[in-house]
């Protein structure tokens, strides 16, 4: 088991992801459905680097301007989510 804490996390070890508790109950035949998402990103939350980056790619309205994409296997808490969490030592790319 792996542990958070004092709480055990589920953890899939095929897809090197940790499981909500619900996905530990599917039965083996399960077809997951997902969705992609673009995420506004509020300039506020921007490194100076990062706003550099953005502007050599906004264009100022809102339907072009760059977005965050993300990939969820739970589209049902996409109304709740707050924020996105990006890694410092990981490479994004901007498309």
């Amino acid at each position: 088991l792996i542990y958070q804490g004092v709480r055990p996390v589920h953890w899939s070890p095929s897809s090197n992801t940790a499981l909500a508790e619900a996905e530990l109950e599917y039965p083996e035949n399960y077809k997951s459905r997902s969705v992609f998402c673009g995420f506004s990103i509020h300039e506020a939350s921007m490194s100076p680097q990062f706003k550099e980056i953005m502007g050599k790619y906004s264009t100022g309205h809102a339907a072009t301007s760059p977005r965050l994409l993300i990939w969820t296997t739970t589209p049902w808490t996409l109304p709740a989510n707050k924020g996105v969490c990006i890694h410092r030592d990981i490479e994004y790319c901007i498309v």
